[in-house]
């Protein structure tokens, strides 16, 4: 059996001939546009240096600090402009220079830690406006109360206060509530202690993170050294989160007729009003909806009440609502209540309560949700 060839011989020098013709065309367009993209490159490259020289000559830096600075931008996988603009790229700067640094002495560590601070505030990143948004823990004011979680015998997470003594860019030192102090022992004589923290701040959200806790020297009953997050977790804003409960409470009903705002019902009060029972429907971070029988309850009146559905010891702290909204008369009535400014302790465990139980629910849907099949 003979084979031709589909094309003649001098068919084939016509089509290599095309190849050539095509990719030379090809080459003289693409090697001109390489050196232009190239010369482009440089020339930004050339324009971001000038921008970070500039911005570093109006920061006044001094030589200690622009050392820091530079070996910052050496290590940092980031563009050095990000380091200047982002708290959040600054904060990673900062980790990997500490981090290189675990050799030197505890007098040049203070130091490098004193210089970092003085280039933080040069940077406008130590402190919060009145609304920003917070996107670092190294801006955790002094005072602001937070909660740890611990796994509790019965099955649920036993929270824990403490309040921020001290902020550095080594780590957070916390002070915990005295009638837990002895848990500071415990966290530092486990191997691998790592802390799920809580905290909200007024008029903005619950945010959360989880944190190592730092072995370091003795500092006082009670107080705790933990690390910085990689990341920090914005959870909700206020009331933005609502979920369905049936939980049972007691309260007590303070009408409006009586007083605009009562001063504190766990005085003489609290031994007049009566004892009233009800259903929690709904939950916010910002309040709940109640459910009762037989009961007139008016828009402005306040209840005071406990939680018993969260985890000690804020099952057993007092809060105070008032009247928002009546969704429907007795003889079972629903009306809305807003929360009166509670502690933060308490705030962010409503806040934890109700990522919770709408974390359960999204696991429940998912679970009970049929597995496409094709």
């Amino acid at each position: 059996m003979n084979f031709e060839f589909p094309f003649t011989y001098g068919q084939y020098e016509n089509i290599v001939w095309f190849f050539i013709i095509v990719g030379a065309g090809v080459v003289a367009v693409a090697v001109p546009a390489l050196i232009q993209a190239r010369r482009l490159r440089r020339l930004a490259d050339e324009n971001r240096s000038e921008n970070v020289k500039r911005h570093m000559e109006e920061l006044d830096l001094d030589v200690a600090e622009g050392v820091i600075f530079r070996a910052m931008l050496h290590s940092s996988p980031d563009p050095p402009m990000r380091l200047l603009r982002s708290v959040e790229s600054f904060d990673r700067g900062v980790d990997l220079l500490l981090e290189d640094s675990r050799r030197l002495s505890s007098v040049q560590r203070v130091d490098l830690l004193r210089t970092i601070r003085g280039l933080r505030r040069k940077l406008g990143f130590d402190q919060l406006g009145p609304h920003e948004i917070m996107q670092s823990t190294r801006t955790l004011p002094v005072g602001q109360e937070v909660t740890f979680a611990l796994p509790g015998d019965r099955g649920s997470e036993d929270v824990v206060t403490a309040t921020v003594l001290q902020v550095d860019d080594e780590g957070i030192t916390l002070r915990i509530d005295p009638r837990r102090a002895e848990l500071r022992d415990q966290l530092l004589a486990a191997e691998t202690a790592e802390l799920e923290i809580h905290f909200f701040r007024s008029d903005d959200c619950a945010y959360a993170f989880r944190s190592p806790v730092l072995r370091t020297r003795h500092r006082g009953p009670g107080v705790l050294r933990v690390g910085h997050p990689a990341k920090l977790f914005r959870q909700q804003r206020r009331s933005s989160l609502r979920v369905d409960i049936e939980e049972r409470i007691e309260f007590r009903w303070f009408p409006a007729a009586l007083s605009r705002r009562p001063i504190g019902l766990r005085g003489e009060l609290q031994q007049v009003l009566e004892l009233h029972r009800g259903t929690v429907t709904n939950l916010s971070g910002g309040g709940m909806q109640l459910r009762v029988k037989d009961l007139e309850v008016s828009v402005d009146d306040w209840i005071e009440t406990r939680l018993p559905f969260l985890p000690p010891p804020l099952d057993r702290e007092f809060c105070l609502a008032r009247v928002v909204q009546v969704y429907e008369r007795p003889p079972v009535g629903l009306f809305g209540l807003q929360f009166e400014k509670p502690p933060v302790r308490l705030e962010t465990g409503i806040f934890r309560e109700v990522e919770r139980r709408h974390r359960a629910l999204l696991v429940r849907e998912s679970a009970e949700t049929p597995p496409v099949t094709a």
